[in-house]
């Protein structure tokens, strides 16, 4: 916005660099902070103004904030996966086990396949059942009653 957000991922330079350099990162630091803590609340202001560098009050937010996601996604992804019906069983551990992240819409276009491919199993058992079913032999049924002659 302002031409300084290098402030939020750069610590304050060290004195190998020129003093434009630093008065540039001083300066964009200062705009930086200001912004940041002119977005925040009341409480959250009290909290971060004694933060000199932006780049620490924007580490600490996005520190705090995406963990409390991660917390909020794992307790929905728990949620999603104890709806599932009773015959799933086998489906729902290894989802529940799962170290690796995935995102909520990769998880319901998992389970969306895995109905499909459930319904399509369940078709083919039908399928073949009725197929066993209709079936007919060409040998005649004996007779019951025959005329001796």
């Amino acid at each position: 916005m302002y031409g300084v957000a290098f402030a939020l991922t750069t610590s304050k330079l060290d004195s190998n660099t020129t003093t434009k350099q630093i008065d540039d990162w001083i300066h964009a630091n200062k705009v930086c902070r200001h912004a940041l803590l002119n977005v925040l609340s009341n409480i959250l202001f009290d909290v971060y103004a004694s933060y000199k560098e932006a780049k620490d009050i924007w580490d600490y937010l996005i520190l705090k904030y995406t963990a409390k996601d991660i917390v909020k996604k794992r307790f929905v992804f728990e949620l999603l996966i104890e709806k599932l019906p009773q015959s799933w069983t086998d489906y729902k551990q290894p989802l529940t086990h799962r170290h690796k992240q995935m995102s909520l819409l990769d998880l319901i276009t998992h389970i969306i396949t895995e109905d499909t491919n459930k319904k399509e199993c369940a078709t083919a058992k039908v399928k073949n059942l009725s197929v066993k079913a209709n079936v007919v032999e060409d040998k005649p049924a004996p007779k019951r009653y025959e005329k001796k002659i």
